[in-house]
């Protein structure tokens, strides 16, 4: 075993090649190895392995699966088992799910994959290791800061790279050290958007880019955009693109009039529409009331209100404030189809009074002329400054009215409610369990659950795995 694993324990930059089932034996006695992929052990055991065989014939070697295993078991770091899985296409073949299916190119704090001998470097630069890009099925490429000195360097090997992958299913950019005024990352861009199996996109965190660019995902399904600034004057590329996406999931915020632009660039035209008439769900966090408008949200609602089935709605607190007027932009009675519908409310009270009642106005305009295929309603609500919490709680009056719009859905088959008790005691948390109650509801046997907590990052994912 001790063998085997010397044989195998060389860096990706040499340049010897080795049979994904010949090696060549030799009678020298090699060192043990602790570690596959010691920088203090690789140069003895490269010079023991690569010499010439000393009166030894080569020798056929096919090593059991149970020997591979115990070699990757035996490795805890990915590197290392990547440098190993470079040099030997055998075991690559062997551990490829887990050594590039998933791939992590983290630029801030990996520059040397970016260096001569890197992969980012080898792939973009020679036609080394090109066969590793047909394992890559998911890309995640992170990069705050820039790097490489900030001359765009690292983004033309970055587009260069992603140039050259052939079977990406999903990829996932993030950071704001992206330049997208850099021609090849966006070329790159293009070219991996316009691979066949490519189904998912996810930004996040971006700086100035280029909202035109998803119409060059031609299979694209899922798109995600998260915290993306989006260049305000942008083209969609060299040319327009033939075959446009039909996306069935779009997840977005608004951050810097991300509405208003995605409106400009993407619903103004026919084109553009298009790739949105069959949206099935959209995820929409409306959080910059700056520079967009209520009807931002009914333009993009438009375009998808005969297919949309799932809508998840997130307003800020002041905007229920407008309740009547975002009401009537939403109107979700002309989503013919919507099945899910979810979102937050935020209920405050102070002495034994409920500050605002916008909230529950919303709710009430907002369902009282609901399509009538809505199925699920998901509430997660946000409940600070406790009161007691009994019957004549202020906020009692509010969950009475909401129970009666919702018993008029006939339709309705699930509800279900993450209260989230921010600044209340224990008794007062276990007194609301007897206010946020809709027993009319419950009495036409629809599903109807309830999770209370003080922790907001717990109400996030309970809510999270509901939706």
């Amino acid at each position: 075993m001790r063998l085997l694993c010397n044989h195998y324990a060389f860096t990706p930059t040499t340049t010897t090649n080795i049979s994904s089932d010949r090696v060549t034996s030799t009678s020298h006695v090699l060192p043990p190895v602790s570690r596959l992929g010691s920088a203090e052990v690789s140069d003895k055991v490269i010079a023991g392995v690569f010499e010439a065989p000393i009166g030894m014939d080569e020798l056929e070697l096919k090593l059991p699966l149970e020997i591979v295993e115990v070699i990757i078991r035996a490795v805890d770091d990915s590197r290392d088992l990547k440098a190993c899985a470079l040099s030997c296409s055998y075991l690559r073949q062997v551990c490829q799910r887990r050594l590039f299916q998933n791939l992590r190119i983290d630029c801030d704090n990996d520059e040397t994959a970016f260096l001569e001998g890197g992969l980012v470097y080898t792939i973009a630069r020679t036609d080394r290791h090109v066969e590793v890009l047909s394992l890559i099925r998911w890309l995640r490429i992170e990069n705050q800061y820039g790097g490489l000195g900030g001359q765009g360097g690292m983004d033309q090997l970055l587009g260069r790279f992603l140039t050259k992958l052939v079977a990406l299913e999903a990829l996932e950019l993030r950071g704001a050290g992206l330049d997208w005024t850099r021609r090849e990352l966006v070329g790159g861009l293009i070219s991996v958007l316009q691979l066949p199996m490519l189904r998912e996109l996810r930004l996040a965190r971006l700086e100035r880019f280029p909202l035109p660019l998803l119409l060059w995902g031609r299979a694209l399904q899922k798109v995600g955009l998260e915290n993306v600034l989006f260049m305000r004057s942008a083209t969609s590329g060299p040319e327009v693109p033939l075959v446009l996406p039909s996306l069935a999931e779009l997840k977005m915020d608004n951050r810097g009039m991300g509405l208003s632009i995605f409106g400009l660039h993407l619903l103004s035209s026919v084109l553009g529409r298009g790739a949105f008439t069959n949206l099935k769900k959209l995820h929409l966090e409306y959080r910059d009331r700056e520079g967009d408008r209520p009807d931002d949200i009914n333009r993009l609602l438009s375009v998808c209100q005969s297919s949309l089935e799932d809508l998840v709605l997130l307003l800020t607190h002041d905007a229920y404030s407008s309740a009547q007027l975002y009401a009537t932009n939403i109107r979700l009675s002309r989503l013919t189809n919507l099945r899910c519908f979810s979102t937050r409310i935020y209920i405050t009270t102070r002495d034994g009074y409920l500050e605002e009642e916008h909230p529950f106005n919303f709710l009430r305009l907002l369902l009282c002329e609901c399509s009538p295929t809505l199925e699920s309603i998901h509430l997660l609500c946000f409940h600070r400054f406790g009161d007691v919490g009994d019957p004549n709680a202020p906020e009692a009056s509010g969950w009475t009215e909401l129970d009666n719009v919702l018993t008029s859905m006939l339709g309705l088959r699930e509800v279900s409610v993450v209260v989230c008790c921010t600044q209340c005691t224990l008794d007062q948390r276990a007194a609301h369990e007897g206010v946020y109650d809709l027993p009319m509801v419950r009495a036409r046997e629809v599903g109807f659950q309830t999770r209370f907590t003080d922790n907001i990052n717990t109400a996030l994912e309970e809510w999270q795995q509901r939706i």
